[in-house]
């Protein structure tokens, strides 16, 4: 159980249930061509499959980059097999990733780490970097490796609203 009541399986899925709760939040891109993009995005967390996986859908508004509202939903398990959190994300566009941390894990932060082939640019291999600085905060800190050349895409900062 959580501090909310809601359900969750085993004693490693406790580390990711401050994602549950409604969240909204501000993002910045950085842009291939150097511009710094900021955005919005608001969403939901909750407890599926009997607590088993975290399900985050969430909302972003339109900004330069992302040119119309860009909608998705990432999924946060533990793989008993790997020893290892998996993230499965897809979105309204057709894109898809799948995703494991590294180990040993980090006391305050989960890296994921998957590759996949997105359309404009080929192969990308992915880090987001999932941390909390208190029980009404989140950050993901999302990095792409393309070409070789490894880049700070994005950082989304949000706060629980419900």
């Amino acid at each position: 159980m959580t501090n909310n009541g809601t359900k969750i399986a085993g004693k490693e899925m406790e580390r990711l249930a401050f994602l549950i709760g409604r969240w909204e939040g501000e993002t910045v891109v950085h842009a291939s061509d150097g511009r710094t993009v900021p955005g919005r995005i608001h969403g939901e967390a909750i407890a599926i499959l009997d607590g088993a996986w975290i399900q985050w859908s969430f909302e972003q508004t339109p900004n330069e980059v992302v040119t119309r509202r860009q909608r998705g939903r990432y999924l946060f398990g533990w793989d008993p097999v790997r020893q290892a959190y998996s993230a499965i994300y897809f979105d309204d566009r057709g894109n898809t990733l799948i995703e494991h941390t590294a180990q040993p894990l980090h006391p305050e932060a989960l890296t994921f780490v998957g590759e996949t082939v997105l359309a404009d640019t080929g192969p990308v291999l992915f880090e987001d970097e999932i941390s909390s600085d208190h029980d009404h905060h989140f950050r993901n800190r999302v990095h792409m490796t393309i070409d070789g050349v490894r880049h700070l895409h994005g950082v989304f900062e949000c706060k629980r609203i419900g």
